[in-house]
């Protein structure tokens, strides 16, 4: 019942005044797993290291009110560095509660991991660093009142000169509501995203950005975003800026309504495939391209959008064929979509595109050296 300890001193249902924090660390040093009765458990921050199994049984665990601690939950290598990474993580089954000023989770320097049927709500975020080749399955990352849901960078090991981290997969996850961003991914190669939900964030649903400047080993390669449903983000679905190899493909995007922002928003990017979306309902443009080149915007339906269906700006070498940008009747926008299809840049074709109904114009090609053919605009 209520307040009888498990083997390590960890006491469920014992309410806020009770820090289970010692027991917790006690468990993870003597056993390197973490396996909670089902209960609801308090605790102040508490650091893991060589621990590969924690196991919530659909337990809570909460931060006391008063702990100030920044990191509740901090997992991390055995000694800080990249030689003393920790292999082969799960996490299942458990619901965490950081204090608002506090982070969830923080994952530094720890490979091959697992974590399944987590939520964590509230806080300023998780905060994985130098983190490589795990996968996050039904999980929720949800309220956090910080700049993110989740922040996502590499490091940088001043000593090896090795930068760590990427191959991260999150497999129907649901991250909403955030104070800012859904996720934030900077110079991580590798991220992927598929059958999630990224909803009602305050700022951009799902954010990458290139940094070279302070991981200069990272390449910012093969981030990809499929089968989501990324809707009602207040100011954009998706933005990626300096990326290599971007494929975001089959999603619903609608978002920037609230802010006049875009569903997809790609620029400075190298190698895209923007290819089968539904993109509807945003505040700006659905899909806007600017400085990129070599690659796709192939197959979308880019519909009912307050400015333009597919916007391409000082881009170069892109197929931009049998898309749809159109008005439809089902807008429920107060204006006419404006403009259907605007391309610029050099060496774009545009094949096969149906534009009409927009108010301002339906298509336009003004790239030099452009080849296009069988497109409707009337």
């Amino acid at each position: 019942g209520p307040g009888d300890a498990t083997e390590f001193g960890v006491v469920p249902n014992a309410g806020s005044a009770f820090d289970n924090k010692q027991y917790i660390e006690a468990a993870a040093v003597a056993t390197g797993s973490l396996i909670f009765p089902k209960g609801e458990y308090y605790s102040s921050g508490f650091i893991l290291r060589d621990v590969h199994f924690i196991s919530g049984n659909e337990s809570h665990l909460r931060q006391i009110p008063s702990d100030n601690t920044l990191l509740f939950i901090n997992h991390r290598s055995k000694d800080d560095t990249w030689a003393g990474v920790v292999e082969r993580i799960v996490y299942e089954n458990i619901s965490i509660l950081p204090n608002h000023t506090s982070r969830g989770i923080y994952l530094y320097l720890v490979r091959l991991g697992n974590m399944r049927s987590v939520k964590v709500t509230g806080g300023i975020g998780c905060f994985f660093e130098g983190v490589a080749d795990w996968s996050f399955i039904q999980c929720e990352f949800v309220e956090a009142v910080g700049d993110e849901n989740i922040k996502i960078i590499p490091y940088e090991e001043a000593s090896t000169g090795l930068t760590i981290g990427g191959g991260i997969v999150f497999y129907k996850c649901f991250i909403a509501r955030s104070a800012k961003d859904g996720v934030n991914i900077i110079q991580m190669p590798s991220v992927w995203f598929r059958d999630c939900v990224i909803y009602h964030n305050a700022d951009t649903g799902l954010r990458f950005k290139g940094d070279k400047v302070t991981y200069p080993g990272a390449e910012f390669t093969v981030n990809k975003v499929t089968g989501c449903d990324i809707d009602d983000n207040y100011y954009a679905g998706i933005q990626i800026t300096d990326g290599r190899y971007t494929d975001f493909s089959n999603n619903w995007v609608s978002s920037g309504r609230q802010s006049k922002g875009p569903g997809i928003s790609v620029d400075n990017c190298i190698g895209i495939n923007i290819d089968n979306n539904s993109v509807y309902l945003c505040g700006t443009s659905g899909i806007l391209v600017n400085n990129s080149s070599f690659g796709s915007v192939c197959g979308n339906n880019s519909n009912d959008n307050s400015y333009t269906g597919i916007r391409v700006l000082n881009s170069n070498r892109l197929t931009v064929n049998n898309n749809t940008c159109c008005r439809t009747p089902l807008a429920s926008t107060p204006y006419l979509q404006q403009e259907g299809i605007r391309v610029e840049g050099d060496k774009n074709i545009t094949i096969g595109n149906i534009c009409t109904g927009n108010s301002y114009y339906n298509f336009s090609n003004v790239s030099t050296n452009k080849e296009e053919a069988y497109n409707i605009s009337n």
